[in-house]
C-alpha cells in the first residue's frame, strides 16, 4: 500500500498489469471469471501457506491461456513441439492445454520461472510431489468461488488448515467423478491422489486379517 496525500492506494504490479490486459483478449468472458476467482483464492492460500504471492498470482492468471484452443489445435501443437503424447491424450486432448499453457507463458508472455510454468502445466492433473506453488495453483483450481459441487464448502474450510489433506480430498473427488461418468483417468491424477492421501496420513492403515 502507498499513501497520497491521506488516502491509501493499492501499489499495481505492472508485470501482473500487463498479463491481466492480454489474457482478457486470448479467453472468453466465463474462463475470464473463472481465472480471476483462481487468482484471488491463490493468493489467500499463498498467505496462509508462506508462498510467494506474485509467482502465484502469475500462475493463477495464465492456467488457463490455452483453455480456449480447439482440441484439434491443442494436438496439432503439441506434435509441432514433440510434448509427449500418448493414448490418453489423444481421447483426451483438453488436458493438452495445461502443458500448452506453459509453453504459450514461456514464450508470449515471458515466463521464465520454472515453479510457475510447472504449476500451468499441472495444474488439471496434479501430480505427486508438487511444489507449493504447484500445489495451490491445483487446489485453488479446483476450490474458487464459482465451484459448485458436493462438499466444496467443507474442502474449503480444510484448505485453510491443511493443503495435503485437501488436495487429498479434491483429487478424490476428482476420480469419484470420472468414475461415474465413465471416463478414462489419466494415470498422474491417480498417482497424485495417492501421494497425497499417504502425506496428509488419511489413508488407513491396512488391517492384518490373521
Amino acid at each position: 500500500m502507498s499513501t497520497i496525500y491521506g488516502v491509501k492506494f493499492k501499489r499495481v504490479d505492472k508485470e501482473i498489469k500487463q498479463i491481466k490486459e492480454k489474457i482478457q483478449r486470448i479467453i472468453d468472458n466465463k474462463r475470464l471469471s473463472h481465472t480471476l476467482s483462481v487468482e484471488k483464492t491463490a493468493v489467500e492460500l499463498a498467505k496462509l501457506y508462506g508462498a510467494d504471492e506474485k509467482k502465484v498470482r502469475i500462475a493463477a492468471l495464465l492456467h488457463d491461456c490455452a483453455k480456449n484452443l480447439p482440441q484439434k489445435e491443442l494436438l496439432k501443437i503439441a506434435r509441432k513441439e514433440k510434448i509427449k503424447i500418448d493414448k490418453y491424450f489423444e481421447n483426451n486432448a483438453h488436458l493438452l492445454h495445461g502443458p500448452i499453457g506453459a509453453l504459450i507463458a514461456k514464450r508470449n508472455f515471458k515466463i521464465k520461472d520454472k515453479e510457475i510454468l510447472e504449476a500451468i502445466k499441472n495444474h488439471t492433473t496434479g501430480r505427486p510431489n508438487m511444489s507449493l506453488i504447484e500445489e495451490i495453483i491445483y487446489l485453488a483450481d479446483h476450490i474458487e468461488p464459482n465451484r459448485n459441487y458436493k462438499h466444496v464448502k467443507a474442502i474449503r474450510s480444510t484448505a485453510k488448515k491443511n493443503i495435503h489433506k485437501t488436495i487429498a480430498l479434491v483429487s478424490t473427488k476428482m476420480l469419484e467423478y470420472l468414475l461415474r461418468k465413465k471416463r478414462e483417468i489419466y494415470p498422474s491424477s491417480i498417482e497424485t491422489r495417492n501421494y497425497y492421501l499417504r502425506k496428509s496420513g488419511l489413508m488407513e492403515a491396512k488391517k492384518d486379517k490373521h
